[in-house]
């Protein structure tokens, strides 16, 4: 079939399956190449819809459309999906059997399936390597490529191996898909997958509606809360952990907002709950983790603020970029302050322990699972992270990262074993909801109320079932564990919430520990990979040009001209000291007043400029009041 033909029949599938009647501008170049059977790199700005990008050339080409993506999330969401639409998907995960993937292999031989989605670890299983050449791939995808280089922010050591599919799939047109990709990324990913007469499409990254800020000054914690409350619409509060979103989950409910915590450590049917409540409206904001996102396009997120300091530029562009896909303004907020800037670059130096820490981890991990050098069990084996922590007195941090570590280089792999269901209360003292800090509501005096009810004082520890407390007091897990540690921070209860399991996964045999080591690619040049874009993040927190034009630049695109909308841009206006100084009424101004009127991203320069006329004495500021010198 000619081209044409070809783009008509990819325009009818569109709208048969999707109810679409036309491809967006970013969608159709890529979609008529990538149907053409050229190879094709795209750099589509986030909420673009790249995956149609690759699901209506694979239908158009026929045969299997092989789908590789780094997050079983993801692929899960878009497997059902496709599904749902009547199009044959399946997907290969690690959690699947042997038996499951036998079972998808044959459908995908046999059975006219039209997606088949995999890790890209299970590119090289046996079984995949042994039937690969029984299926009849016509294209293969790359979702996320930026994975397949160590310039990407989440670079996937396994993606490099995914070459190996050019020989065993000859036929196939290969397409790679990204968000987010600097020059050297893209670079990296043409050459690693051999892209040579590739069709590359990169489109702009500005989209005028999102108006971009930093907030430099003041209590970082107290002015997200204090924006959250004031906010309209639908919003989203960004944490660097999952032990900080269910924080601010809980912060933000004591503030009177309908906020629930979002994160990977949920259940997938808990987390399908809160994000059908979010997107339907009734919950107006979930504190998540970098978890949220994927897939999901909810058009209306009126805000994005983050409450952490993001590692690098890409992380933060495709988190700021879940607000305003309807293509109305968003506020995309960072709230920073000089503890959270040196805490993201200890973030980064922490996710790379010592050598010797690394290998005290593997020879742990082999003794609690009975593990002999040379043996590689059939079954996982457990790991009692916190309590081997306590044992070796090293932070839990560091061994999380280690044990990251022996996954990228390919010696183990791991999943997280579920909750205990009991947890183990001592009461220290008579909990006197009078004296909870200031600002804690109901959700403290209602635990506290029934641990007095409950738990003896200073008895030995009590078990009780989380369900018995949370059902009591109606309060989510999540939220019960952080409220349960901040008693417990106050020196009012001692809480033991089990032991954080892993079930290790060998995927070779155990080595002798002394053997055990980390190729630089994972551990000193992706180290100094990353310190360098945590210095270009430090740049645009601390910068002063305009925030779209600095992100544009770190992309690698030409700089149009300055937004006008992002806090940098209002600081070049400044305050305008007439009209301020004729809005002061004799009795004074209360400035939290004045300023909670204007927008978040004018205020930082509004800050600034009444500063300055407290310094040239035209103004006093007494007790949050200002003062025009003229009317005292």
């Amino acid at each position: 079939m000619d081209s044409n033909t070809l783009y008509t029949e990819a325009q009818e599938l569109l709208k048969r399956h999707w109810g679409f009647s036309s491809f967006r501008k970013e969608q159709e170049e890529p979609i008529q190449a990538f149907c053409n059977g050229q190879d094709v790199l795209a750099i589509l700005p986030t909420g673009a819809g790249k995956s149609l990008c690759f699901q209506i050339p694979g239908l158009v080409r026929g045969g299997l459309c092989l789908v590789i993506s780094p997050l079983i999330a993801l692929m899960k969401e878009q497997v059902q999906d496709l599904k749902h639409r009547g199009i044959p998907s399946a997907l290969i995960s690690s959690e699947g059997s042997y038996g499951d993937m036998d079972r998808i292999l044959n459908n995908a031989t046999f059975g006219g399936l039209k997606f088949l989605y995999m890790a890209p670890e299970r590119v090289h299983h046996d079984l995949f390597l042994a039937r690969v050449s029984g299926l009849n791939i016509q294209t293969i995808a790359i979702d996320e490529a930026h994975c397949i280089s160590q310039w990407g922010h989440d670079f996937r050591p396994a993606y490099r191996k995914i070459i190996a599919l050019k020989e065993l799939c000859p036929k196939a047109a290969w397409g790679a898909f990204t968000a987010t990709a600097t020059t050297n990324v893209m670079q990296d990913i043409t050459s690693q997958l051999k892209l040579k007469d590739g069709a590359v499409f990169q489109y702009p990254m500005r989209r005028p509606n999102l108006h971009f800020g930093v907030s430099q000054y003041g209590d970082a914690e107290r002015l997200l809360i204090e924006h959250a409350k004031q906010a309209n619409g639908t919003g989203l509060v960004y944490a660097g952990t999952r032990k900080d979103a269910n924080l601010w989950a809980l912060r933000m409910q004591q503030a009177g907002i309908r906020a629930m915590a979002y994160h990977a450590g949920l259940s997938a049917n808990e987390k399908s709950k809160r994000q059908q409540r979010w997107m339907q409206g009734e919950i107006q904001v979930l504190a998540c983790t970098s978890a949220f996102g994927m897939g999901i396009d909810k058009p209306d997120v009126r805000w994005v603020y983050h409450a952490y300091v993001p590692n690098e530029l890409e992380s933060y562009i495709q988190e700021a970029g879940r607000g305003g896909r309807d293509g109305q303004k968003s506020t995309c907020f960072i709230f920073s302050s000089k503890k959270s800037i040196t805490s993201a670059r200890d973030r980064i130096i922490r996710a790379f322990p010592s050598k010797e820490i690394i290998r005290q981890v593997y020879q742990g991990i082999a003794n609690q699972g009975v593990v002999a050098v040379g043996d590689q069990p059939k079954d996982p084996t457990p790991f009692h992270v916190n309590h081997w922590c306590e044992q070796h007195q090293l932070p839990f941090t560091s061994v999380e990262s280690a044990i990251l570590l022996l996954q990228k280089e390919g010696y183990l792999t791991f999943s997280e074993t579920k909750q205990a269901p009991f947890l183990k209360i001592t009461r220290l003292q008579f909990l006197d909801a009078e004296e909870l800090p200031q600002g804690d509501s109901h959700v403290l005096s209602d635990l506290a109320d029934w641990l007095n009810r409950h738990i003896p004082l200073n008895s030995d520890p009590i078990s009780v079932p989380w369900k018995e407390i949370t059902q009591a007091i109606d309060l989510q897990e999540d939220i019960l564990q952080v409220a349960l540690e901040r008693l417990g921070n106050w020196g009012w209860i001692q809480c033991d919430k089990g032991s954080m399991n892993r079930m290790i996964h060998w995927v070779q045999p155990r080595i002798r520990t002394e053997s055990v080591s980390i190729s630089p690619l994972n551990y000193e040049e992706r180290k100094g990979i990353l310190l360098e874009k945590w210095e270009q993040m430090k740049k645009y927190l601390e910068g002063l040009e305009c925030r779209a034009s600095a992100l544009e630049s770190y992309f690698g695109q030409a700089p149009s001209k300055p937004c006008g909308t992002c806090d940098a841009c209002f600081a070049r206006i400044g305050l305008d000291q007439e009209a301020f100084l004729k809005a002061i009424p004799a009795k004074g101004l209360p400035i939290k007043t004045w300023l909670s009127s204007r927008p978040l991203l004018e205020q930082a320069s509004l800050i600034e400029g009444i500063s300055l006329l407290r310094d040239e004495g035209k103004i006093s500021v007494h007790d949050g009041i200002v003062f025009h010198h003229s009317n005292q």
